[in-house]
């Protein structure tokens, strides 16, 4: 090679040097928001299965290819609120978020660079979770500012106000108790919870989430299927290494332990067959039986997800969010009949029950404080504990119940307490730091009783009152009301009708402004002109009932809605007969109307 062509070439990579970074770079950024663009869209897809941890990973991924997006800040952000552990990362995610929001956010363009405006609403969340409740009650009222006057959006703000303000007042006077986790014989790094124990606090059942799970399979969001676990407590008072508890108890699905009988034979159990239902399993040489489910009178097609029995086994309570109730989750309970099998199941009253979520009750040893976790009740927490006290041998007549107070009830979901019967502590799952790192089951002990260590209760109220739990806040007509039910071809009001009615009469004299429409309805049962007849009388019957307390008849309109109207199928999907859906349509339904409002009571 000669000298000049020598040259050529040096010349040219020289100006290749030059210009070979030029070329990268463009490429280099395809390829970056490429990846990006990946990214985003996996960790989208895996946050809409609530597979939180993974789609973090995914947006972790995204966020260290740019660092200045507010949208992948936000990502982030609700990935920390909705797992486990890290909800103090989530603040500051979703503060650097709430910097660049847009009303006009694309939730589905990976390459959107905004947040949308609700990330204030989430950083308020994460403040409360965090207890920075000053901060969650100014990013809560930035957010009401900002959002319009969407008036569902601001009664939940206002709900979430509410909370702060609560969760202000109980951290400032705690209950005084020991947290003592009990150990990595029954703890883990993966959630343990919903913890039950015998009467003489020897054998101890719940519930996991750990590796070794029968099936082995993992749910949408990467956790493993619920086993029931057990162990029992040795002559050091340690607690043996816990086992599963039976392949007869646990399958592939999902178990979880709610109740054990006070002499440790008999558990009752969540299965998810059938939208929820409960089953009891027996300890019989010395193993435990398959579960039974508890029968139609207990169970229905909706989902019963709580059960507590008291010492004596005669009367049960659990909690449904079955129509007819109050709104949500109630609690219910029955009776152990005299051959054995349980009665109806009622509901406990609107004492108990608000138009948001009741669950997980659980009865004192005495049979007369019942602990519930509870969405509607003054509370800081998503969830909280409360107690009322049975008065007497009224079953509706409850005080009004208490909240039990921070530490138990925190800003998070509180759900099962389980309090034993020597009286001074109680089992409970939560997280704390020094914990395995995920739900772990603690005891909490005081140095004197439960019932002295708790708040007091308030004054003593009858569910049935038809002045109780009338309007939630300021807010006319957030009180839902339950529609009333007949019996088949009848149009006569039942004697457990009227105390609804009642209150719905109470609302309308306290408003007098107000007027209500009443809608008869039928199942499919006889013919249209028959089934509109009865559905007419039985908005008479109403009708008559509200004139016999003093409303003016010309506050009042009635309609029969014959069977058009179904709240459930009249039958199965084989044609065969649906009682059940039947019984739900034979109803009658009300809706208040106001000047300019419409409030509804179904």
């Amino acid at each position: 090679m000669n000298s000049t062509n020598r040259k050529l070439i040096k010349i040219n990579m020289k100006k290749l040097s030059r210009i070979l970074p030029l070329i990268m770079f463009p490429l280099l950024m395809i390829g970056q928001a490429k990846l990006y663009r990946q990214d985003m869209t996996e960790g989208n897809l895996l946050f809409l299965e609530k597979n939180y941890p993974m789609a973090l990973h995914q947006y972790l991924d995204a966020y260290a290819i740019d660092s200045t997006n507010a949208n992948i800040k936000y990502k982030i952000g609700m990935c920390f609120l909705n797992m486990t552990t890290g909800k103090n990362l989530s603040v500051y995610f979703l503060n650097e978020a709430s910097k660049d929001v847009s009303k006009r956010y694309d939730e589905f363009n990976p390459m959107e660079k905004h947040a949308p405006l609700i990330a204030i609403y989430y950083l308020a969340q994460a403040y409360h979770l965090n207890d920075n409740f000053n901060e969650a009650i100014t990013s809560f009222t930035n957010y009401k500012d900002q959002a319009g006057p969407n008036e569902s959006d601001r009664r939940e703000v206002g709900r979430s106000i509410d909370k702060s303000l609560t969760g202000i007042e109980l951290t400032e006077n705690p209950i005084q108790l020991k947290f003592i986790n009990l150990g990595d014989s029954i703890n883990t790094e993966y959630p343990e919870y919903s913890a039950v124990v015998s009467g003489n606090d020897s054998l101890l059942i719940f519930t996991s989430r750990r590796p070794g799970s029968t099936g082995g399979e993992k749910t949408m969001d990467d956790q493993y299927y619920e086993d029931i676990y057990y162990s029992r407590r040795n002559v050091n008072g340690a607690w043996s290494k816990a086992k599963p508890i039976s392949n007869k108890v646990n399958t592939n699905d999902n178990e979880r332990s709610l109740c054990l009988s006070y002499d440790g034979k008999q558990l009752i159990l969540y299965k998810e067959s059938n939208g929820g239902d409960l089953y009891v399993s027996n300890f019989e040489d010395n193993q435990w039986t398959s579960p039974v489910s508890m029968g139609s009178d207990i169970n229905s097609k909706y989902d019963e997800n709580g059960a507590a029995l008291s010492t004596d086994g005669k009367i049960f309570f659990f909690s449904s969010n079955r129509p007819g109730g109050y709104g949500g989750s109630d609690i219910y309970f029955c009776k152990k009949l005299p051959n054995g099998d349980w009665g109806l199941a009622r509901n406990i009253g609107a004492v108990i029950n608000t138009p948001y979520d009741e669950t997980s009750p659980a009865i004192f040893p005495d049979g007369k404080d019942l602990f519930f976790s509870s969405e509607g009740h003054a509370g800081m927490g998503g969830s909280d504990i409360f107690r009322s006290t049975k008065i007497g041998e009224d079953d509706y007549n409850w005080s009004v119940p208490a909240n039990v107070g921070y530490p138990i009830s925190s800003s998070g979901d509180d759900i099962h307490f389980g309090p034993v019967m020597d009286a001074n502590h109680a089992y409970f799952s939560c997280i704390r730091d020094g914990g395995a790192g995920d739900l772990d089951i603690y005891s909490l002990v005081t140095e004197k009783s439960l019932n002295e260590a708790l708040p007091v209760l308030s004054e003593v109220v009858n569910s049935n009152d038809p002045l109780i739990n009338l309007t939630c806040g300021k807010e006319r007509g957030c009180k839902q009301f339950p529609s009333i039910f007949f019996d088949f071809e009848k149009a006569t009001l039942r004697e457990n009708a009227k105390p609804e009615l009642d209150t719905i009469a109470a609302y309308l004299t306290a408003n007098e402004e107000l007027k209500v429409e009443i809608y008869g309805h039928t199942d499919s049962k006889g013919e249209d002109s028959y089934n509109y007849k009865l559905s007419l009388k039985r908005a008479q019957a109403a009708s008559d009932y509200f004139s016999s307390k003093g409303i003016n008849v010309n506050r009042i309109k009635g309609s029969g809605k014959g069977e058009k109207f179904p709240l459930e199928p009249n039958e199965n999907p084989d044609h065969s007969d649906n009682p059940e859906g039947r019984q739900m349509n034979r109803r009658v339904e009300f809706k208040v109307l106001e000047s300019e409002n419409e409030i509804s009571f179904y």
